[in-house]
């Protein structure tokens, strides 16, 4: 049998064929149906001919252009982010604010 490209399989005649496109030749599966003058030939020809099919609804086109390599993932060399608490003083190394002390009229005591 066959896969469609609805993903439904079929059982059909089929024969390997050659294809001529676009200037090259390459040999594949093709579907021959009896009540049909048409020779479908399957998705690998696509990848064999490095070819992609595009649809657009909008334009209401179907178009086989070049197909062109996916690029290659980029990878980064981030450190991983990690929450830090918020810092706080440690008591041994904390020091209490040197401020003179005061006497009764706002002046330093008198020693």
């Amino acid at each position: 049998g066959i896969t469609l490209a609805d993903g439904s399989t079929h059982a059909r005649l089929t024969a390997r064929g050659m294809v001529h496109f676009d200037g090259g030749q390459e040999v594949g599966l093709i579907l021959l149906e009896w009540q049909n003058t048409d020779i479908l030939v399957g998705m690998d020809f696509l990848v064999k001919f490095k070819k992609q099919l595009t649809v657009c609804g909008l334009n209401k086109t179907v178009e086989i252009i070049d197909s062109k390599p996916a690029p290659a993932p980029v990878l980064t060399m981030q450190p991983p982010v990690v929450d830090e608490p918020a810092a706080q003083p440690n008591a041994a190394n904390s020091q209490a604010p040197n401020i003179p002390a005061q006497g009764e009229n706002g002046k330093p005591p008198a020693a």
